[in-house]
Order: structure tokens, then sequence, then C-alpha cells
């Protein structure tokens, strides 16, 4: 019998991990992914399972939020991620100190690619910011905890 040995994947450091329900938790809401902006971590078509109690910003973790600036009032994943620097008050230099602030971008980073579409350097993540815990709890409809699992359109009676 010959066993064939499993391939050796590269480092992944970013991977996420999430729980898998077979059920919505008491107090959570759903959401349907709505698109692949979030691949490989999140797929359209998948229902997070969000904790609208948790709305605290936390270092490299996955929200839904909606913009204040947004008429649409869509709802967007995020991630989450506590930068340190100078930030102030556009040109009044007195209001700059050095502090922790939070930056909101997208849930996969982006990778530069060479002439023959293979991946170079390190990966991009793009964020907005810097805003204070305050606003990112203000915009966030809850930290995403888990994954409902694939049959929820079934469990629900939609096909």
């Amino acid at each position: 019998m010959n066993i064939i040995p499993p391939p050796k994947l590269p480092p992944q450091p970013d991977l996420r991990a999430f729980i898998i329900y077979t059920a919505l938790p008491k107090g959570c809401i759903a959401f349907e992914v709505p698109d692949n902006t979030s691949s490989p971590y999140l797929c359209a078509g998948e229902f997070v399972v969000i904790d609208p109690e948790d709305r605290d910003p936390a270092e490299g973790e996955l929200f839904v939020i909606t913009w204040k600036s947004d008429v649409r009032q869509k709802w967007q994943i995020v991630r989450m991620d506590l930068r340190w620097g100078r930030y102030g008050n556009g040109s009044d230099a007195s209001t700059y100190e050095e502090r922790f602030m939070w930056f909101i971008g997208g849930v996969a980073p982006d990778r530069m690619m060479n002439s023959v579409g293979h991946p170079v350097g390190c990966p991009i993540r793009r964020a907005d910011g810097p805003y204070n815990a305050d606003y990112c709890r203000e915009i966030s409809h809850g930290k995403i905890v888990g994954i409902l699992e694939s049959d929820f359109r079934r469990l629900v009676g939609r096909m």
C-alpha cells in the first residue's frame, strides 16, 4: 500500500479559524457574506455569526460595520488593527501626540504580482484611519464570532 504524504503548505500566519455553529447562538445575529472580498477567510454565501454585544475594537479581529458616511447603510466586513503613531488634528501641531489609534481595512491582505502572476514581496494591508475606539464602537454591528454550518440556507428554508 502506497501512502501519499500530504502536500507541504507554506506558512500562513494570518490564517483565521472560526467556530462552526449548527444553530444561531442566543443574542447573536447572522449576516450573509455578500462577495469574495474577504476570501479566503470568508466566502460569498457563507453566513457569519455576529455578537452585537461585542463592539469593542480588538486587534486583528473581524467586525461588521456601517460607515457613518454611507447613505446606502451597506454592511461591510472589516478588520480592525491598532497602530502606534503620532496623531493629531490637521495642521495644528499642538494637538499631535504619540498614541495608539485604530485603523479599519479589508480582511484579506493584497499581494503584488510579477509579470507572470506570481506573488512577490510582503502582503500589503490597506486601511482607513486613524479612528478612536468610540467611533469604532459606534459604527460596529458587532464582532464576527463564527460561521453557521454550510447548509444553513436549508435550515431556514432558503434554497
